[in-house]
């Protein structure tokens, strides 16, 4: 039907948001990067003592592997999308990350070979550990409804809500991970139970603590602050604080540590290195996309 020229236009729906190829092409390359690094570390840890100076990869690399846990963390739980779109792209990335940990070694073999299936054991917890470090992010998704949405008002954002078909597949999650923790009871051939489940209790409840401490202040500096700068200087600062505050708790401990220069001295700056560099460059990747924290009704 002609509009007449007096007539108002209707004006039109907002559009998805564009896709930022940049950013994007940069997490791909730092997605590759992670697993070019996690598939050195094995062999690197073969040819350098821990207190050789030549340790210094491995340590970033340690770090690095940890910030992998926590980048997966903050994408599924109040990462963009559906929640089994986000479950389904963190198993994939997550699968592909521990893979290349496991089958680096053979990169340099002419086969690749298994000591024993034991030592996938601890690998089948990881599911559940990542459940365990959600939890806190999944609790203010759910209260204070955050979610990580494109940063333009004139495309709605909608709240999370939950629904008993979100319930339903967060307990099938849960039923899942706790059959993989019992898999790697069996494949491990460990004959007291109660020791396995004790330590899986206490890893998970630490991973839990760690998240709140570490990645639910950073998502409030870096994701959610208007300027990325200064929520990136704010959350490495704190995370050189908790860092700080980690060494002279464990020197109170310890008394001391023991070994060579470098690891009494340069493993854990190297380790924190690798760990706040990994988690929080990839975040600015998401700021420079025009991606921000948002929460309540915004």
């Amino acid at each position: 039907m002609a509009i007449g020229p007096f007539e108002e236009k209707k004006p039109l729906p907002p559009g998805p948001p564009p896709l930022p190829w940049l950013p994007l092409f940069l997490a791909l390359g730092f997605m590759g990067l992670f697993a070019l690094s996690n598939a050195s570390v094995l062999k690197l840890m073969d040819i350098y003592d821990p207190d050789d100076w030549g340790a210094f990869w491995v340590y970033l690399t340690a770090g690095g592997m940890c910030a992998q846990l926590g980048l997966l963390t903050i994408w599924g739980a109040v990462g963009v999308g559906k929640s089994w779109h986000r479950q389904l792209s963190l198993l994939a990335v997550g699968s592909i990350w521990l893979a290349s940990l496991f089958s680096g070694p053979s990169w340099f073999e002419t086969q690749f070979k298994i000591d024993s299936w034991r030592e996938a054991a601890p690998a089948l917890c990881l599911p559940l550990l990542l459940l365990a470090m959600q939890l806190p992010l999944w609790v203010f998704r759910v209260l204070a409804r955050w979610r990580v949405a494109y940063d333009d008002p004139a495309i709605p954002s909608r709240p999370p809500q939950m629904s008993i078909a979100g319930i339903l597949g967060a307990m099938t999650l849960v039923g899942i991970s706790l059959a993989l923790v019992r898999l790697g009871l069996r494949v491990g051939e460990i004959f007291d139970d109660s020791e396995w489940w004790i330590a899986v209790s206490i890893t998970g409840a630490s991973c839990c603590l760690a998240s709140l401490i570490i990645l639910t202040p950073v998502c409030v500096l870096l994701l959610r602050m208007y300027s990325w700068l200064p929520g990136f200087l704010l959350s490495l600062l704190y995370l050189s604080g908790v860092a700080v505050f980690a060494w002279m708790t464990a020197f109170a401990i310890m008394g001391d540590f023991s070994g060579g220069p470098f690891r009494t001295y340069m493993s854990l700056p190297t380790t924190f290195c690798g760990f706040a560099f990994g988690l929080l460059l990839p975040l600015v990747l998401l700021r420079l996309a025009n991606y921000r924290l948002r929460w309540g009704r915004e």
